[in-house]
């Protein structure tokens, strides 16, 4: 984290002891000889667990992680009609996240990504 930034340099920190929980779950399935689907959810809370100082600013025990999405998502269909021959779609979806450590900035938007 930051501990100090003036003149366009940034001295950094360690951060404070922090706390992941979460879960992760995953599904693959063969539904034809030539028809695959995979499908992935992640639930993560990350905090901080203690209170420290960031470029002269306290910050909380109990706030987010910046940069860590609350949830993911992921789903991809594959098709291979024959060895050596494939195409897939696959769709991704993160939440929205914070962007720095007091959690007080507007977070950035959540979104979704199709890929084919």
């Amino acid at each position: 984290v930051v501990a100090s930034a003036s003149g366009g340099r940034s001295r950094f920190q360690n951060a404070a002891q922090t706390r992941r929980r979460g879960i992760e779950l995953a599904l693959e399935s063969r539904l034809s000889e030539t028809l695959r689907a995979h499908l992935a959810y992640t639930r993560i809370d990350a905090t901080y667990s203690q209170a420290f100082s960031s470029n002269g600013r306290m910050i909380d025990a109990g706030n987010h992680l910046p940069g860590i999405p609350a949830h993911s998502l992921y789903g991809e269909l594959n098709w291979q009609p024959a060895a050596g021959v494939s195409t897939a779609i696959e769709a991704m979806y993160r939440s929205e996240l914070y962007v720095e450590d007091s959690n007080s900035a507007r977070s950035a938007p959540s979104y979704a990504l199709f890929n084919w």
